[in-house]
């Protein structure tokens, strides 16, 4: 399971939950090389859920929550987050 090698390896992460209409969306955000998202399935939601006092809530609002394992915001350069959220759609091409 990708976010037990993650935890074993001390290597910062981030755990993504999104309310959706169906209900909740889980995804891991981890740097290999470049950023990858990646949906989790039962057994890491399993295993985040009985673990989550190992992360912190860096951000939370009526749309989800972001949880930092090992200061992940801190560790990742800005040009990486950046080049995420421009390949994403998430922002347009405009530096943050």
């Amino acid at each position: 399971m990708l976010i037990i090698e993650l935890h074993r390896k001390s290597k910062p992460f981030a755990v993504l939950v999104s309310y959706e209409t169906i209900g909740n969306l889980y995804s891991i955000l981890y740097q290999d090389r470049y950023l990858l998202c990646i949906e989790m399935d039962r057994k890491q939601i399993r295993w985040f859920n009985d673990n989550i006092y190992l992360f912190k809530i860096t951000f939370e609002n009526n749309n989800g929550k972001v949880y930092e394992y090992k200061k992940f915001r801190k560790k990742t350069n800005h040009a990486l987050r950046h080049n995420f959220l421009v390949r994403n759609q998430i922002i347009k091409s405009e530096y943050i």
